[in-house]
């Protein structure tokens, strides 16, 4: 009887731990280039200008009350009433048309501002993926997204029926 010699083999796998950023305020502008921060600091001073409307509004709309106010309590007459109304209703139109164009301008700025840096994001990362060689995606486990799912999918299926 001869000895039967078996020889067994283990295929290891190498896994790379790649090192993640730890997220920062910094790297939030990660992507953006200089012409980019001229787009970003009049998107910063048109938001703050917009948000100081509604203080302004509210301010306009408290002297309206004040002066019906006023005029319950018989310190002004009717056609001052009706001068100070009039002109704090102007002053409200005006802070309403501004708010309009404040409000254009900062959606279209921080739009502006957002697609630029997407747009240069996605371009670096498919840059960096196309330069990888295809062991890098072959020593890559999938557990999440299509991929993943359908890795996941794969894995748990019954075998076909010529395997059986």
């Amino acid at each position: 009887m001869a000895d039967k010699i078996t020889a067994s083999t283990t295929i290891t796998q190498e896994v790379v731990e790649e090192r993640r950023p730890t997220p920062t305020y910094r790297g939030l502008y990660r992507f953006c280039t200089k012409a980019d921060f001229a787009l970003l600091f009049p998107a910063i001073a048109v938001s703050i200008a917009s948000g100081c409307l509604i203080p302004a509004f509210t301010i306009l709309l408290g002297k309206i009350f004040s002066s019906f106010g006023s005029f319950s309590a018989g310190q002004i007459s009717g056609v001052e009433l009706q001068q100070q109304v009039t002109n704090f209703v102007i002053g409200i139109c005006v802070v309403g048309a501004a708010a309009w164009g404040l409000g254009w301008a900062h959606m279209s700025m921080w739009l502006a501002f957002g697609e630029n840096t997407a747009r240069r994001a996605r371009e670096r990362i498919l840059k960096g993926l196309m330069k990888k060689t295809m062991t890098w995606y072959d020593q890559k486990v999938v557990d999440n997204g299509i991929s993943g799912s359908m890795n996941k999918a794969v894995k748990y299926l019954p075998p076909p029926a010529e395997y059986v």
